[in-house]
Formats: structure tokens, sequence, C-alpha cells
């Protein structure tokens, strides 16, 4: 059984190489009543953001889903460039023969 909660809020960080700094990230792990962790995390770039959601379990596998719209990911002279993703991630052990 796991239990407790992992809170990180107020971060921030400079990618000074990509152009870009990062801010309002928080991050938070929590358990469930699955015998899973809940995963949250939300952060900042230009005028964007990306949004974290899922979960993972002890068992190797987990779930996870970003969104966000206008998220900067690179302002360099030769380039700007901002998403707007929406993907889902899907980690499930190996299963050996």
């Amino acid at each position: 059984m796991v239990s407790g909660a992992i809170r990180f809020t107020g971060g921030s960080a400079d990618l000074a190489e990509l152009g870009l700094g990062l801010h309002d990230i928080e991050l938070q792990a929590l358990p469930s009543s699955d015998e899973r962790i809940q995963l949250n995390g939300f952060v900042k770039s230009g005028q964007g953001s990306v949004k974290l959601d899922g979960y993972a379990d002890l068992q190797g596998t987990a779930e996870l889903m970003l969104s966000g719209t206008d998220f900067e990911v690179a302002k360099l002279p030769e380039a700007q460039i901002a998403v707007s993703p929406e993907l889902k991630g899907v980690l499930q052990k190996h299963k050996e023969k």
C-alpha cells in the first residue's frame, strides 16, 4: 500500500539554450484508493501552458495525458516555436515469455 503525498509548487526553470523560462511549475503525486499513484502537473512557458494528468502503479504500468495551448518550446532568433499538444502515453511492464 502506498501512502503519503508529494507536492511541488511555485517552481521555475531557465532553459537558456532554448531561450525559455518555465514558470508556475506544479507537480503532485497522490495515492489513490485503487493502489495507483495519481500524477498531476502544470507549467507555463511564454503565453501558453501544459497540463499533465495520469497515474502510475508499482507494477510498472503508467498512463499519462499531456494537453496544452500555445506552450513555447523554443524562442531563438532563428525559430520561435509554440505547441498545443494533446498526447496520451501508456507504459506497460514487459511480460517475459
